[in-house]
């Protein structure tokens, strides 16, 4: 394995005991990626037999862990069920619980919840642990061999590279379609918590989508001040059955009322609306990357009304609406975690 030097990252890898899954092949195949020569990274295996060990394996991490990546078998409701040396006696991690064990961690660029019904434990991370840019977790039961898939896919995007934005988008884009060859869902999901999205257009002007969450109406603004609230946006993976990445972005502006960016595809306009009902379909938007970077997208509504479906920045104005194709930078965006 390479010499430890300021570069190497640390992977600290928590198994949790359970006769209901085998984890070695999953932590056998990552310890083999990041073996190679050129691997900027290192595995810190941990396999616990308590909810307080994996309290002490983050905390013995202290700072120094950049991935915490955490196995097994879950429950549902984002519980993972961790069983002791005796088979008899068993517990269950709740995720209120396992958010605060890693609020606790140090600076983390990602942490994964590789086990069945993980998406509440990642949401709970995702919004309380403000030291975490990255949570990827599951919105459903997964078997093992998928899940081994995503984890070899994944580390193995990663290896060689610097740990950025870009780099653990790409690799999750890597695993996830790794694991869809066996399941063919897309049950993984990533949440970058809340991001502001900046348009790209080449006219001087307001760049930021900013909410008006009083009036339901959306705009651009100069700047993410504290005054601008509506320019922070939570965006919330949801599934999709092909191999794009389809969100809904909250606006977490200070006032009370309408939140969700909602797309009027007929009219080509662009609004706030209250909640995300099936029928609400213009609250879907796909996530296109442009020219291979993955901070640089496009933002196509998918209402089911024939129309205009990107979204179009107009930085003179400070205005924003929907146009028919992606032509021009005012239809680039870019989005920075905040």
């Amino acid at each position: 394995m390479n010499q430890l030097t300021s570069t190497i990252k640390k992977i600290l890898y928590i198994g949790t005991r359970s006769p209901d899954i085998n984890i070695d092949d999953e932590v056998k195949a990552i310890q083999y990626i990041m073996d190679a020569e050129n691997s900027k990274f290192f595995v810190d295996n941990r396999t616990v037999d308590s909810t307080g060990d994996v309290d002490r394996a983050i905390q013995r991490a202290g700072n120094s862990a950049q991935i915490i990546h955490i196995s097994g078998h879950g429950t549902g409701g984002g519980k993972i069920k961790i069983v002791e040396k005796d088979p008899k006696i068993a517990e269950e991690l709740e995720p209120r619980t396992l958010a605060e064990y890693i609020k606790n961690a140090g600076d983390v660029d990602c942490v994964i919840l590789n086990f069945c019904y993980s998406k509440e434990a990642a949401n709970f991370i995702a919004k309380n642990a403000k030291n975490v840019k990255r949570v990827i977790g599951i919105n459903d039961d997964i078997d093992s061999p998928s899940a081994v898939e995503f984890s070899t896919a994944f580390y193995r995007e990663l290896c060689d590279k610097p740990l950025n934005s870009s780099v653990v988008d790409k690799a999750f884009l890597e695993g996830r379609a790794a694991a869809s060859q066996i399941n063919r869902d897309h049950k993984y999901i990533r949440l970058p918590k809340v991001v502001s999205i900046s348009c790209l257009g080449d006219v001087n002007g307001s760049r930021f989508l900013n909410g008006r969450t009083r009036e339901g109406t959306v705009a651009l603004a100069p700047s993410i001040e504290a005054r601008f609230s509506g320019t922070r946006w939570e965006m919330d993976e949801i599934p999709s059955n092909g191999d794009s990445t389809v969100v809904t972005l909250k606006c977490l502006g200070d006032v009370d009322g309408y939140r969700f960016l909602d797309g009027r595809t007929r009219e080509g306009t662009v609004a706030l609306v209250m909640d995300i009902e099936d029928w609400l379909t213009g609250t879907k938007w796909q996530i296109l990357p442009s020219n291979g970077d993955s901070t640089v997208v496009t933002l196509k509504c998918l209402g089911d009304v024939d129309g205009y479906r990107f979204l179009d920045g107009r930085t003179r104005e400070g205005t924003v609406g929907l146009m028919e194709k992606a032509d021009g930078l005012n239809a680039q965006w870019r989005i920075d975690d905040i």
